[in-house]
């Protein structure tokens, strides 16, 4: 007997004495059935002679028999039957259903797409960690000045004596950046057993947070934290340029103002200071690499490649989106200065260090951090800010 939430299946014998499946709605007709059934036995005596005048012992094999039945009903019945007393376990339905999961058919690449971030720009200038030692909470840098000439000996002159003295620079302070990421045991190991290996992409954002926080106080410094960035640089030379590099200043005249700015500092101080290298805006250089120079006489030369040829001495260019808009009424900047350690330079005692792994609970906490001095120029006149209308 099969029983599926008050259906049931009732394996019986017809009038001819064979095994037939019969089912029913509920209990009370299994109830009758059983009882009809109790007394068809009784009254066959379960005799074991055959009726066809067999006397031999009659053999009931009560599985050959249930095998010819089942045997005997269609597929359909059966199927039907089958899908009828699974409902009532909520764990299986019918072949039409399919075989695939929602997930089964989808494909998951393995490359992971993290999110585009700005480029650092603050890179591109030289590090020095020879200002400061490590720990040191402030750093000065030493400057000697000599005096001396020299006259023609004869006619009872004395013979001038050359003087040499040093003076120390004013105390930088020096910061540290700090971050951290934490994880608990528990989200480890999820992230373990899902492949995602979220620790390692937080240890990246804690790393990331500190030198994007760096890069912004290379530029702009924190007047607030006593931190000297190179658009904040006291002894940096500023000018702000008449000419705008827009479609309202012929190209004459932006590689006028442009060159004028390049070859300031030289012309000046008798060659003694001179930039090397230049960064603009991105907003500037589009529109230096996009315009050129003259339209009528069928030239392809744009302003930015002639000036590459009018300033030679400028032997690296480059460009950071952080002089878009910095300047006064949101114009964009040109840094003249030189791509050594004679120019600006980040001063970094201690490079980014992630302390050993602390534990408590069922937490693990990583610190991360990182020294830092500024910018400091040790010739300022190597360089000048430009601000431009762009």
């Amino acid at each position: 007997m099969m029983v599926a939430q008050g259906d049931f299946l009732f394996i019986d014998r017809d009038e001819s004495g064979r095994l037939c499946v019969s089912d029913f709605a509920n209990a009370s007709a299994l109830t009758g059935a059983l009882s009809h059934g109790l007394a068809r036995l009784a009254l066959q005596g379960m005799s074991t002679a055959r009726t066809d005048g067999d006397d031999s012992p009659r053999r009931f094999d009560a599985q050959v028999e249930l095998q010819a039945v089942f045997h005997g009903m269609s597929n359909r019945h059966i199927a039907a039957k089958v899908q009828e007393l699974s409902i009532g376990r909520q764990d299986a339905f019918s072949a039409g259903m399919g075989s695939a999961e929602p997930l089964d058919m989808t494909s998951i690449t393995n490359e992971v797409l993290a999110q585009p971030m700005p480029e650092l720009t603050g890179n591109m200038f030289m590090r020095d960690a020879t200002l400061c030692a490590p720990g040191a909470a402030f750093f000065r840098q030493r400057r000697s000045f000599r005096t001396g000439q020299a006259a023609v000996h004869g006619g009872g002159n004395d013979v001038p004596m050359a003087n040499a003295a040093r003076t120390l620079s004013g105390a930088r302070p020096t910061k540290f950046l700090v971050a951290g990421a934490q994880i608990s045991i528990f989200d480890k190991l999820a992230s373990d057993f899902s492949g995602t290996d979220r620790w390692k992409e937080q240890l990246e954002g804690a790393h990331r947070g500190i030198e994007e926080y760096h890069d912004d106080l290379t530029w702009n410094g924190n007047a607030t934290l006593d931190i000297w960035g190179i658009l904040n640089h006291p002894w940096l030379d500023v000018g702000v340029s008449s000419v705008a590099i827009t479609s309202a200043s012929t190209a004459a005249q932006i590689m006028a103002a442009f060159t004028a700015y390049a070859k300031r500092a030289r012309k000046s101080s008798r060659a003694v200071y001179a930039p090397n290298a230049v960064v603009m805006s991105e907003g500037i250089q589009a529109y230096l690499t996009t315009t050129l120079v003259d339209v009528g006489n069928g030239s392809n030369i744009t302003i930015y490649d002639m000036l590459k040829k009018r300033c030679p001495e400028l032997v690296k260019w480059s460009t950071s989106w952080r002089l878009d808009s910095a300047g006064p009424s949101s114009a964009h900047g040109i840094l003249f200065y030189r791509d050594d350690k004679y120019g600006p330079v980040v001063v970094t005692p201690i490079e980014t260090t992630m302390l050993p792994l602390q534990t408590a609970g069922f937490n693990d906490t990583a610190y991360l951090f990182k020294q830092i001095g500024g910018v400091w120029m040790r010739e300022a006149p190597n360089q000048l800010l430009c601000w431009f209308t762009a």
